[in-house]
């Protein structure tokens, strides 16, 4: 039985007409550049979110259609399909988040359940992520951050500057890692050149990540206690600034800027500043980050 105000009308409908329109409106077209900054190159996906943008831009109420986000949702899928076995985690994220939104619109709560979906996409990503690293003995022993520091070209200026691993040890790393890879050394045993700075390193990245994406996941899994509402939004956003400054992926550090900003309470409005000032930054940041190296 439908619960109705003293007029006669239906109190879910008068809270879905009366959600706050800028804030709603904000994460939308959020959203929307989120589908184009995580395509990743992919002319589909892009194509997908420009034919959202501009028609939300042409028919400003489509933007609240719960259809168009399904439509999207569904498209994306079509192509992450096709590609599964070498799809980038985050392009799945930002496709759950479609669908999402989906629900979200459909709901006589809209902005209340676009929070709730927000949060736990949030928490799940980063309690898998965490579960992933703390269980697996390749990444405990630090090995695997080791190994990322010396043969990944996106970490050369921190093993270099902060590892103290000299240039000439890091080309012939690269070298080797090349010959191996095209089998040009048959039987060939690659030993990486380090430094005891980058092993200590490696092991500070190692924890500190554990350390940090634990926390993240904790305090977004608990929604009962008020206090930690803004502690899970400043984590997230520290966890941001210690992770993307070094390594750009813009893709995943737009996914959860977006997702961070939409679980965001209507009176945070200084987290939701900080979310979408990281956000921008870091759109502005992976050009320069390129430039740079």
């Amino acid at each position: 039985m439908t619960e109705n105000s003293p007029d006669g009308t239906s109190l879910p409908r008068v809270e879905k007409e009366l959600a706050p329109p800028e804030l709603l409106n904000v994460i939308l077209w959020l959203s929307c550049l989120l589908m184009l900054v995580a395509s990743d190159k992919s002319v589909y996906l892009a194509t997908i979110a420009i034919l959202a943008a501009l028609l939300s831009w042409l028919f400003p109420s489509l933007i609240r259609d719960p259809r168009l986000w399904l439509a999207a949702g569904i498209l994306q899928v079509v192509r992450n399909v096709m590609v599964w076995t070498r799809l980038d985690d985050h392009i799945a994220v930002a496709n759950y988040w479609s669908f999402a939104l989906a629900l979200s619109l459909a709901s006589p709560r809209i902005l209340s359940v676009a929070r709730g979906n927000a949060r736990w996409i949030l928490a799940l990503v980063f309690l898998f992520a965490t579960g992933w690293k703390a269980t697996s003995a390749e990444y405990v022993t630090g090995a695997f951050f080791e190994y990322t520091l010396l043969l990944d070209d996106r970490f050369l200026s921190l093993a270099r500057w902060v590892g103290g691993v000299p240039t000439e040890s890091l080309a012939e790393n690269y070298r080797q890692m090349a010959l191996l890879r095209d089998g040009a050394l048959p039987g060939f045993e690659f030993v990486a050149r380090s430094t005891d700075q980058a092993h200590r390193l490696a092991q500070f990245l190692t924890w500190w990540t554990v350390i940090i994406e634990g926390a993240v996941a904790a305090t977004f899994l608990v929604a009962c206690l008020g206090w930690i509402t803004p502690v899970r939004n400043w984590l997230m956003v520290l966890f941001a600034a210690t992770t993307y400054v070094l390594v750009p992926v813009t893709g995943f550090c737009a996914v959860l800027m977006v997702l961070g900003f939409a679980q965001c309470q209507p009176n945070e409005r200084r987290s939701r500043w900080a979310y979408g000032g990281v956000f921008f930054a870091a759109l502005l940041w992976t050009p320069i980050w390129h430039l740079l190296h």
